[in-house]
């Protein structure tokens, strides 16, 4: 028998998975139509890279069918969770010119969907 991404990631670490695997083991769970790894696959492959994953919001994967609330606010939090992570590790960079400077803030309103006026 095949181990799953859960055994493959204990047995080999975390780096060995794809990125199907890695979602598959957040989601946790697939539908009666299709695997957890099915499904993970059907939704990278609708958004062409993984770095589209971070685009989207609880509503809209809840269009996946097999992906409820509960699924999607983990996805979510998941990504805003290497956000926060991203952005104190950012802050730790030196800043020494426009371009660093940017660098360090450019994330904090690019998925924004309103306008933000910050001093």
């Amino acid at each position: 028998m095949k181990d799953g991404p859960r055994e493959k990631m204990i047995k080999y670490g975390v780096r060995a998975l794809s990125d199907e695997e890695v979602l598959s083991i957040l989601i946790r769970s697939g539908s009666k139509d299709e695997s957890v790894l099915e499904l993970s696959k059907k939704i990278l492959h609708d958004l062409l890279t993984i770095e589209n994953l971070s685009d989207l919001s609880a509503k809209e994967l809840m269009n996946y069918k097999g992906i409820g609330p509960s699924k999607a606010c983990i996805i979510v939090c998941a990504n805003e969770l290497h956000f926060r992570l991203m952005k104190k590790m950012k802050l730790r960079k030196k800043v020494s010119s426009i371009r660093d400077a940017f660098s360090v803030v450019r994330d904090d309103y690019y998925n924004l969907t309103y306008e933000m006026f910050t001093i």
